[in-house]
């Protein structure tokens, strides 16, 4: 974020950027990643993200940048593009204490009175952090120790949709005595090595180098910003409207969520760290339209030079798909899958070699055949207990009535030296003999 652009670029153009990406930048696979600051913890309310630079913001390395990487055709190909070396933002956000309060004189604005609305908004920083809304050290490492607190409120549905001369939301105040919502960040430099997808450009992996730095904002650049965002003294029409145009929706939101789901904090908080980071995002896109803006009318103009440390290197790579899981996973895997084939085929192996085959006629009732698989072996002109039930049984029997025929019977089993006798019975006057030849 440089101070410098806030003239050259047009208030129509910031009016642009924050409508289009107020309301969803942190979920924006191309240019955010999250979870990697290793001290910001979501039991403490703390949530992290990344922010790598984005592909189509890095421009071909020159006096004028207004030559992207994806023009040329250098990338058309490949399946993921890397640019290494390059330095990211860091942001972490967690809710401040309860008890801060801003300093209604220094730390706040009032802004967008002139376009029918009003906004209160508060930024203030203590002790190298910047805060909105409210303060804590908490969470901050010796590294990344640069917290920043800002809040914000809006006019409420009550005095914005009756306005009078007399009663608006510039004349009654009563709503800028609090704060609707507020949180706490804090920023730092990282190198990182970075691969996007070559189709959609999305983050698909970020590496980080060791020694982040603090990244330190002044207050006074977010104020700026805002008085051109809110209250900017333009005349041109395409900045009068898109100045009311935002003022609109970002108020239309606020109201939505304070009248109508105001116990639904998180949204309402997504707006407000959409619009802190949004600035930190863009911020080197408003650098490079400065440099093209010189450039053009001058051609060896020499005020928005790119920085040296914001130069990389870009390489094409090509992806090959891998499986990758902890190594104790793996091997627990293949433990149990080699125990289960070696038992499976081990049950196999004693079946082939330790059992004989069973032979037995099938009686066509598959209740009486499982009593004949007993393991003795038979011969095919033996007769069995199967032979005694299709005596006794009408033809093609059920199995009730199968069922109903065991019950019936009460077997005894004889064994002589060669023969095995079952005598079968119902009762005194039924009895039946079979010989089953063994």
């Amino acid at each position: 974020m440089d101070p410098r652009v806030l003239p050259v670029i047009p208030t129509s153009v910031v009016c642009i950027y924050f409508s289009e990406w107020i309301s969803n930048l942190l979920r924006a696979s191309q240019y955010v990643t999250g979870g990697l600051a290793a001290d910001c913890s979501k039991d403490q309310g703390c949530s992290s993200i990344f922010l790598p630079g984005g592909l189509e913001t890095a421009r071909v390395f020159g006096q004028n940048l207004n030559a992207t990487l994806l023009q040329e055709g250098y990338f058309n190909n490949s399946d993921a593009i890397l640019l290494s070396q390059v330095p990211g933002i860091g942001v972490k956000f967690w809710p401040p204490p309860a008890s801060f309060t801003f300093d209604a004189q220094n730390d706040c604005q009032i802004l967008g009175q002139a376009l029918g609305d009003g906004i209160k908004i508060c930024i203030t920083s203590k002790d190298s952090y910047l805060v909105v809304g409210k303060r804590t050290t908490s969470l901050l490492s010796s590294i990344t120790s640069n917290e920043m607190r800002i809040g914000w409120t809006i006019c409420p549905s009550d005095v914005y949709l009756h306005q009078t001369a007399n009663y608006n939301c510039s004349t009654n105040r009563t709503w800028t005595e609090s704060i609707d919502e507020m949180t706490a960040f804090s920023a730092y430099w990282q190198n990182a090595t970075t691969a996007y997808a070559g189709q959609d450009f999305s983050i698909l992996h970020v590496e980080l180098h060791p020694s982040p730095q603090p990244y330190i904002i002044d207050p006074s650049l977010y104020r700026a910003l805002w008085t051109k965002l809110f209250n900017d003294n333009t005349t041109l029409p395409e900045d009068l409207l898109m100045m009311n145009s935002f003022m609109f929706m970002l108020g239309w939101s606020l109201r939505l969520y304070q009248d109508r789901f105001n116990p639904d904090r998180q949204n309402r908080l997504n707006l407000l760290q959409n619009f802190l980071t949004i600035p930190l995002q863009f911020g080197t896109t408003a650098f490079q339209s400065a440099n093209t803006t010189c450039q053009s009318p001058h051609p060896n103009c020499a005020t928005f030079l790119m920085p040296q440390n914001l130069t990389a290197n870009a390489s094409s790579a090509q992806i090959q798909h891998q499986f990758r899981g902890k190594h104790w996973t793996m091997a627990l895997f293949m433990a149990i899958g080699g125990a289960v084939v070696l038992w499976a085929g081990s049950v196999l192996g004693w079946i082939l070699v330790h059992k004989d085959p069973l032979r037995f006629i099938p009686s066509g009732i598959p209740d009486l055949d499982s009593a004949t698989l007993s393991g003795t072996s038979l011969e095919p002109s033996g007769r069995t207990f199967a032979h005694a039930a299709q005596a006794e049984l009408p033809p093609n029997p059920g199995t009730w009535s199968a069922r109903k025929f065991c019950k019936q019977k009460t077997l005894r089993v004889e064994k002589s030296e060669n023969q095995i006798l079952v005598l079968s019975a119902v009762g005194p006057a039924n009895s039946h003999e079979s010989i089953i030849n063994s």
